[in-house]
């Protein structure tokens, strides 16, 4: 199975605080951007495959 980070989880790793994780979530911000990032919702709540975090961190590396 796949690891599920919650948006405090992934701020840890980002180095962000939580409340800019759930503004990368935001409809506003996933229209406008070009590589929005990749999350679920499971039961309501906001999640984030990890391995498809990694892959969207890439794509940013390569739009640099």
């Amino acid at each position: 199975m796949e690891t599920l980070l919650t948006p405090e989880q992934l701020g840890e790793l980002l180095q962000m605080k939580p409340e800019s994780i759930y503004e990368l979530t935001r409809e506003r911000t996933q229209k406008r951007h070009p590589h929005p990032i990749p999350f679920i919702k499971v039961a309501g709540k906001v999640r984030f495959v990890r391995e498809a975090v990694q892959q969207w961190l890439l794509k940013l590396q390569g739009a640099a």
